[in-house]
């Protein structure tokens, strides 16, 4: 795969630092709109899971408690008073979750 930025190679020196903070911010602006978009899949009350980075990868499971743009806080299911804030990239539904009677509601 072959990344330019009008027409130039981003990793060589012939790009101005201009172009190169100008390419920045238009990955910064995608990568945001990504995961509002992410964000939008989920709901409070929904059962989700991820995979801690630290503790040899810990799946955690877990109880939405809201959404916000960037961020989903959810109430771990082992331990009612542990809250973790996690971005919506990294979630996943509970596949138990899924034939649930939860419904959508706006």
């Amino acid at each position: 795969m072959n990344l330019t930025i009008n027409g130039k190679d981003p990793f060589s020196v012939s790009c101005s630092r201009e172009e190169i903070s100008q390419a920045f911010r238009v990955l910064k602006e995608a990568s945001r709109h990504l995961e509002q978009r992410t964000a939008t899949k989920f709901y409070p009350g929904q059962k989700v899971f991820f995979f801690t980075k630290k503790g040899g990868g810990r799946k955690i499971v877990g109880t939405i408690v809201s959404v916000n743009r960037t961020t989903v806080t959810l109430r771990e299911d082992e331990n009612q008073f542990s809250r973790w804030k996690v971005s919506p990239s990294l979630l996943k539904v509970e596949p138990a979750a899924k034939t649930s009677s939860l419904k959508r509601t706006k």
